[in-house]
């Protein structure tokens, strides 16, 4: 689903001002609590004007998750370049870093994704996450199959099977982490991106890196 085309022809502050809203809503209360009226009266239109814009709530909930996925990816940004095993995972600790630290910026945004990931979501949020999974790992079996070749990545099991692997650990990783996200502490959302990475390394790494890497954490 997706928004009227009269929605994108909303002068840009007007148009931020409603996903705000719904993001706020959705963060607060969750999908199945969020009240469309209150969204409305929050972004500070008509509900006639808001169905000028959206056939319905699901409508609105779905450009929102949408859009919160897309400002998230953009922000965090792609894993950076790297040309042997150790700048790999170096690259890989750098992004955990910057998604953690963009949630930690983000609060709205942060409690959206734990309303979307972590409660039950109506078939058109569903489908919105379906897409953006999708493409997530995606980019996952990429960044693997580049892993492979600077042997920063096990080679004795298929690739598609590490990737299903890796996105499944991630998605857990993620679904923990929004579910207790209110009671981490700062020292332990600091620490939080090595720990994910340790959990990677361990599933996916080749074990002479993976022990060499374990000898050099311990020392730290």
């Amino acid at each position: 689903m997706s928004p009227r085309p009269r929605f994108a022809a909303l002068a840009p502050d007007k148009g931020a001002a409603i996903l705000r809203a719904a993001a706020e809503e959705l963060s607060e209360r969750g999908i199945e609590g969020a009240s469309y009226n209150r969204i409305i009266a929050r972004a500070g239109v008509s509900k006639g004007a808001m169905y000028y814009y959206f056939d319905d709530q699901w409508d609105l909930y779905a450009t929102v998750v949408r859009d919160a996925g897309d400002r998230a990816a953009a922000a965090i940004g792609a894993i950076h370049p790297f040309d042997d095993a150790h700048s790999f995972w170096d690259a890989v600790l750098d992004w955990y870093g910057r998604m953690t630290a963009f949630l930690a910026a983000e609060p709205v945004l942060a409690g959206l994704l734990k309303t979307v990931i972590v409660q039950p979501r109506g078939a058109p949020v569903g489908e919105v996450m379906t897409e953006y999974m999708g493409r997530a790992e995606r980019a996952f079996h990429g960044v693997l199959e580049a892993g492979v070749r600077v042997a920063a990545i096990r080679d004795d099991i298929p690739i598609e099977l590490l990737t299903r692997l890796a996105f499944a650990l991630g998605e857990v990783l993620d679904r923990w982490t929004l579910q207790h996200w209110e009671t981490l502490t700062p020292e332990k959302l600091e620490a939080l991106p090595r720990e994910m990475l340790a959990m990677h390394m361990r599933a996916l790494a080749p074990l002479p890196l993976l022990l060499e890497w374990e000898t050099q954490e311990r020392h730290r």
